[in-house]
């Protein structure tokens, strides 16, 4: 049996059926930088991050810290 990662990488109807939540509500999330980073003209998302948003409302601090740096 393989050993689930949180570190994992996520589609985005991955992470939809993760969270339990529409295509709208992730959407609004990534748009709005909350989760999730485009990798050309598709979201990926770390579960890590996911599971910090789920616990805490916010998005992890290396998530953070590498938008906040990015230029």
């Amino acid at each position: 049996m393989r050993k689930t990662s949180e570190k994992e990488v996520l589609t985005f109807r991955e992470a939809c059926d993760f969270l339990r939540v529409g295509k709208a509500v992730l959407y609004g999330l990534a748009r709005g930088g909350a989760l999730g980073k485009k990798v050309g003209r598709e979201w990926r998302f770390l579960k890590d991050d996911l599971i910090t948003w789920l616990a805490t409302g916010e998005e992890s601090t290396a998530a953070g810290d590498a938008r906040r740096h990015k230029h």
